[in-house]
């Protein structure tokens, strides 16, 4: 009979890995008169995008519709003066920054109109 920590007490306990829970957002125009939806930070992909509905609905949208939908990022809306640009990426200023220099290619009077994340959650 072994008494004692034996073997088990010379080696490391392996830590536990850390979990990260996904997070998504949703971004919703209505593009015949500019009503503007957004949703960040949800656990499902069908919940942000039927909240950003319901806000761009709330702006007086009719025909909103999703034009966007992310998970575990950060998203930019960049207005020109033909054009919106939805750009994502790691987190809000890369969005804003990658967003404008794809506007100010091809387009003028870049100007940023919405910023937002739905980075992922660490869990317990």
């Amino acid at each position: 009979m072994q008494r004692g920590n034996g073997w088990q007490g010379c080696a490391e306990r392996p830590e536990a890995a850390t979990v990260y829970y996904d997070r998504w957002g949703a971004i919703a125009t209505d593009e015949s008169n500019g009503a503007f939806g957004a949703a960040e930070w949800f656990a499902r992909k069908d919940n942000a995008e039927r909240k950003a509905l319901k806000e761009c609905r709330k702006n007086r949208g009719i025909d909103c519709a999703i034009k966007f939908t992310y998970t575990n990022e950060c998203v930019s809306v960049i207005t020109g003066a033909r054009m919106n640009y939805f750009q994502s990426s790691v987190s809000d200023q890369a969005a804003i920054s990658h967003g404008l220099r794809r506007c100010q290619k091809d387009d003028s009077d870049c100007k940023v109109f919405y910023v937002g994340c739905s980075l992922p959650r660490k869990g317990i």
